[in-house]
């Protein structure tokens, strides 16, 4: 009888114990806001490359923030592409979240809408909308000229361009036609094709453009047609091809290479094709170039090894300091109205820039 009543007690005892017992963490009240949270960077690192990084004064009152997610509304709704724990550090009577979020994106984005989201110890959410602008690197007055739709409306990308005034002369990549676009009727219309072609220039009177490797034609605006087709010659008599075309004063330039001597060659011709001048380029750090504009005297072309844009001063007969290229894989390129276009060919969009952010 009185092991009985020992147990009983004992028991007793036990339960109301457990009772008093602390069962989890106290988590904090949530008193962080959204315009808070929203206190942070985003830099472009790269022409592919964006980081998300917290500023020295995002300061809360309480450790209320127990995970962070990046990630984008697909469709509505929220997918995550990586999750970071955040960091606090103390300062006086709040406290500082850190956090920084590395992202990269394919080659072919240059927008991209990113979501945010702070994971509150509530079980709520705060989400902050973050645009990036990729194509905004390294040149950030960069502005798009012609969307990825509206290239792909008149040729699945462009291989090369021309801009003048209402129209946008280009040369259709991976086997396409060359052409002119109506920027204001959104209307297009092509060119006889001689085959192979890439390289395409323009003025007010003619288009001109390349089929194959050393052939130049003349396509006449006023009278629909072809008028004049023209072969180029080497100086030195070897294998070449033409990588670039530009029409400047009135004036022809064809950008060519020579392959077995890696010679690189600019010419000066009329508009009938008569020569000017030949300039030797083979003294500078060329790369491999492609492509070709002209502005105040100076020549651009694109070296597609470096990813910079190489500059010839034709005035001095010199280079200038290469200058970064505003992306990586640029196919076509043309000054008008000071302004510099470019066209992109994985992003398959038309961009441009201020010519004074090309000077030194």
């Amino acid at each position: 009888m009185k092991l009985t009543k020992f147990a009983t007690y004992a028991t007793v005892f036990i339960i109301l114990f457990s009772c008093n017992k602390t069962t989890g963490p106290v988590f904090p009240d949530v008193t962080t806001t959204e315009a808070e949270l929203a206190n942070f960077q985003v830099i472009i690192a790269d022409y592919d490359s964006v980081v998300f990084k917290s500023n020295d004064n995002l300061l809360i009152k309480n450790k209320d923030v127990y995970g962070i997610l990046l990630g984008s509304l697909v469709n509505g709704v929220f997918e995550s592409e990586q999750a970071i724990a955040p960091v606090f550090f103390n300062a006086g009577d709040k406290y500082k979240l850190g956090f920084e979020i590395p992202a990269k994106v394919d080659k072919e984005i240059y927008q991209k809408n990113y979501v945010i989201r702070f994971k509150m110890t509530d079980d709520s959410y705060i989400d902050i909308n973050a645009s990036v602008d990729f194509y905004k690197y390294p040149y950030e007055n960069a502005e798009i000229f012609l969307t990825k739709e509206e290239v792909e409306s008149f040729a699945d990308r462009c291989q090369d361009i021309a801009v003048k005034e209402s129209k946008l002369y280009f040369f259709g990549g991976g086997g396409g036609w060359p052409g002119e676009y109506d920027l204001t009727s959104k209307t297009k219309m092509l060119y006889p094709d001689y085959g192979g072609g890439d390289f395409m220039t323009a003025n007010e009177s003619y288009a001109f453009y390349n089929g194959g490797p050393i052939q130049i034609v003349r396509y006449n605006i006023e009278k629909d047609s072809v008028d004049i087709t023209f072969f180029i010659s080497s100086p030195l008599s070897v294998e070449f091809s033409l990588v670039g075309l530009a029409v400047y004063n009135s004036q022809l330039y064809v950008l060519y290479k020579e392959y077995e001597t890696r010679h690189l060659f600019l010419a000066q011709m009329s508009l009938d094709f008569e020569t000017i001048k030949t300039f030797d380029l083979e003294s500078g750090d060329t790369g491999w170039p492609y492509f070709l504009s002209i502005s105040g005297d100076i020549a651009f072309f694109y070296d597609y090894i470096n990813y910079n844009i190489n500059r010839f001063d034709l005035s001095s007969n010199s280079y200038l300091e290469p200058i970064k290229s505003p992306t990586l894989d640029l196919t076509g390129m043309d000054f008008y109205e000071d302004r510099f276009y470019y066209s992109d060919w994985n992003r398959k969009a038309i961009f441009s820039i201020p010519l004074s952010d090309l000077m030194d």
